[in-house]
């Protein structure tokens, strides 16, 4: 016949009840925990891969970013230069047009003085000639005299005028050069004004480059410091 078990024997078994269950949610624990870090280390993972990803894209933007500031700085020397060179060949014309207005002013001056001579000559012949009539009547002067001094009244005034008309040759010439020095010089400053246009557009774009390069290396060492943390 059995024996009802004792006391101690049904402490011994709830004991070992208790050991059993201890055991197997240990053992469920410990399975869970590595498939828990093994989401989570994927995770961190693909968080560091996309952000090496944008650290990539971000350096090779700034990379290029730098190669046109290079080019930037070559073609804004290169206008700089080009502006300069402009600037000196307007400052010759102007002083070539300046150089002009000394020599027409002079020309004119001896045009208007050689135009005085002549009509002071022309004056000087009508009264000589009117006067040589009432001296036939008054002098024995021979008329070979006379003849040679009304010579040499026409042949100054023949003179004069000469000098007139070639006075007024070079005047058309001076006056044809000055056209085209103020053509010239209205090339000059449309290229100069096409040229500072251009150089300020060429600022304009670097100082844009450099703003953009300043943010891109800041976001740069933001990821840095991110990954490194």
């Amino acid at each position: 016949m059995n024996q009802a078990p004792t006391r101690k024997q049904k402490r011994n078994a709830s004991v070992r009840n208790a050991g059993v269950l201890l055991l197997l949610a240990a053992s469920l624990l410990h399975s869970a925990a590595p498939l828990a870090s093994t989401e989570e280390l994927k995770g961190v993972k693909g968080e560091i891969s996309r952000q090496q990803r944008s650290l990539a894209q971000q350096q090779k933007e700034l990379d290029g970013l730098q190669k046109r500031l290079k080019s930037d700085e070559l073609a804004i020397s290169n206008a700089t230069k080009k502006l300069n060179q402009t600037k000196s060949t307007l400052s010759t014309s102007q002083k070539n047009l300046a150089q002009y207005k000394v020599e027409h002013d002079a020309l004119v001056k001896q045009t208007k003085q050689q135009k005085h001579n002549l009509k002071e000559l022309v004056k000087a012949y009508y009264l000589m000639h009117t006067n040589a009539k009432l001296d036939n009547f008054l002098s024995q002067d021979s008329a070979g005299h006379k003849d040679r001094i009304s010579q040499y009244y026409q042949h100054l005034a023949i003179k004069r005028t000469e000098a007139i008309e070639e006075l007024e040759e070079t005047n058309k010439q001076l006056e044809a050069k000055n056209q085209q020095l103020l053509a010239e010089q209205q090339q000059i400053q449309a290229l100069l004004q096409e040229q500072s246009t251009q150089l300020a557009n060429l600022k304009k774009s670097q100082s844009s480059r450099k703003g953009t390069v300043t943010k891109i290396s800041r976001s740069i060492k933001g990821d840095q410091a991110t990954l490194m943390s």
